[in-house]
């Protein structure tokens, strides 16, 4: 990997974690914009799985007694039933297919934040943490974006701030432990793992700590709304690439 590869590597894990940093998810939203231009889309996922655990794990374990169990466990198994069906399904995709809809969900993502997201409010039974499990399992699995679904029923389901952080830190930490192993499993190997999960490490301790600084001088509601714009604008320039590759 050239040092230009690293480069963009580091400020893309940097940039991202700061970004998550503000809105409470959005670390594989951002990374999965740029990482599959530099590796092969499988692994781009797993290194961006791999490299999230070092932020999601530290506030699972740093919040432990504060997580929901009884308010997670619903949305938790069936996020990782199905995060491992279509992290398999994933391998039978070709890659210019799976980018257009990597680049479809990214457009949704940004049409619901900006449009719908505000006036809709999920009500938080059982049956839909299955359903939103269920969705965000499947977009973990094939995009490693599974936070927004996630989000939209554990956040009205815990009204306290530390609560929620540790219950959805823990799911996310648990789906992509598990999302992770499968893709190494079934084949997702690559030399530049150990090292790049090093200099992931440092970007996103470092990303952590700006994003904090960010915070104190820019609204989030702002930095929200420029990050899904972003994502759509990006998200529709890839659908529209990777169609001229399938002519």
């Amino acid at each position: 990997m050239t040092p230009a590869g690293h480069l963009i590597f580091f400020t893309t894990c940097f940039v991202s974690i700061a970004l998550q940093t503000g809105i409470g998810f959005g670390f594989p939203l951002c990374a999965m914009i740029v990482l599959p231009y530099l590796f092969p889309y499988s692994e781009a996922l797993a290194l961006t799985q791999g490299t999230a655990l070092f932020s999601t794990l530290y506030l699972a374990l740093r919040f432990r007694k504060s997580i929901r169990w009884d308010v997670l466990l619903p949305v938790l198994i069936p996020a990782a039933v199905a995060g491992v069906l279509f992290t398999a399904f994933s391998f039978t995709v070709g890659s210019a297919e799976i980018r257009i809809m990597l680049g479809a969900a990214l457009v949704l993502v940004s049409v619901w934040f900006l449009a719908f997201a505000s006036r809709v409010r999920i009500t938080p039974k059982k049956s839909t943490g299955i359903i939103m499990g269920i969705i965000s399992g499947a977009g973990s699995g094939l995009f490693g974006i599974g936070g927004p679904p996630a989000g939209l029923y554990l956040m009205p389901a815990i009204g306290d701030k530390t609560e929620y952080t540790a219950t959805i830190q823990t799911l996310f930490s648990i789906c992509n432990i598990i999302n992770l192993s499968v893709r190494l499993i079934l084949g997702t190997h690559s030399s530049y793992y150990l090292p790049l999960f090093a200099e992931g490490a440092v970007a996103v301790s470092a990303g952590t700590l700006f994003g904090v600084w960010v915070l104190k001088r820019i609204k989030t509601d702002t930095l929200a709304k420029a990050v899904y714009i972003f994502v759509g604008v990006t998200g529709t320039v890839m659908i529209l690439q990777n169609l001229n590759v399938l002519k």
